[in-house]
């Protein structure tokens, strides 16, 4: 855990990781809060990567701080998941994700009782389209439907390839926020076409 008003910087982790494993320039790929900090990252290095993967970065209209509100939400749900047994928690992931693949939700239950209760008060990132006008290197940002829990909207989507040319974004369908999880098909075969040069 942090202490107070300590700021995580999940970008320098990824620059960790690569410099403590001596990778040549790596395929980085990330989800969501993991996404943005790839792109925080490979904005600040984009000389130590080949190609990057975003998926679902939380790209949205109001930058900067959690809320308290949201904050205290987030607590709240990861406080009352370290007290559940992994069984009961896989029990709650299935009814909240139902078109999930079962082997998922073993790692996932026990993701969830290791996360701090209060993370979200460490996170204070800058406005999204300042951590992607500097990548220069080929980028695929996915994205699923709003609809269905995904954050990127297609508006996002556009600015955010006309900030930066390197940028392509692809819509993935019948997906919300957890792409890989709920259309693995379309999600693979989009990275690999990607990760080919195709895309």
């Amino acid at each position: 855990m942090l202490p107070p008003g300590v700021q995580d910087d999940p970008a320098a982790d990824f620059a960790e990781v690569v410099d403590g494993l001596d990778l040549t320039k790596p395929v980085v790929m990330g989800h969501s809060l993991g996404a943005r900090a790839a792109a925080i990252f490979v904005n600040q290095h984009p000389h130590l990567v080949s190609r990057v993967v975003l998926e679902d970065p939380p790209f949205s209209p109001s930058p900067g701080r959690m809320t308290e509100r949201r904050q205290a939400a987030f607590r709240k749900q990861m406080t009352a998941f370290r007290s559940m047994p992994e069984s009961e928690i896989i029990q709650h992931g299935h009814k909240l994700h139902p078109n999930w693949q079962v082997d998922e939700f073993p790692a996932w239950a026990a993701a969830k009782k290791q996360v701090d209760p209060d993370i979200l008060a460490h996170y204070d990132f800058p406005r999204w389209q300042e951590t992607i006008d500097k990548i220069s290197v080929p980028t695929l940002l996915i994205h699923g439907d709003a609809e269905h829990g995904g954050i990127v909207t297609p508006e996002i989507a556009r600015e955010a390839e006309a900030i930066n040319n390197w940028i392509t974004s692809m819509k993935i369908p019948n997906a919300g926020h957890n792409i890989r999880r709920e259309n693995f098909d379309d999600y693979i075969r989009c990275v690999v076409r990607f990760l080919d040069g195709a895309a």
